[in-house]
């Protein structure tokens, strides 16, 4: 059984699926495979937060092919529970932090 993170959505596990059926895919072929409602800019912007928390990476470099990493695969085969993954995203909680706290930087 698999145990997705509270971050993932239902179209995470239809892309990861998709990419642990064939060797790399591209978020615009995957759209099409997918036969859904989903926009492509939707399917891009799954498969960034899902190359963000590791599970599926891209080919090269500034690549839009993807291809699933192990994690990915653990989780699909249900030995790596997603709430272990963490969550992709910036980093810092809470609000900004105010000027006066903010670092100095001085050109030189």
């Amino acid at each position: 059984m698999r145990y997705s993170a509270p971050w993932m959505v239902q179209l995470d596990e239809r892309i990861l699926e998709h990419l642990s059926e064939v060797a790399w895919a591209e978020p615009e072929t995957m759209t099409t495979a997918f036969r859904s409602t989903e926009s492509r800019a939707k399917v891009r912007n799954r498969c960034h937060r899902l190359a963000a928390s590791g599970l599926i990476g891209p080919l090269w470099l500034n690549s839009r092919m993807y291809e699933i990493t192990t994690s990915g695969q653990l989780y699909l085969n249900g030995q790596m529970c997603a709430e272990d993954v963490p969550a992709p995203g910036p980093v810092r909680v809470g609000p900004p932090p105010k000027k006066s706290e903010r670092p100095e930087y001085t050109s030189r």
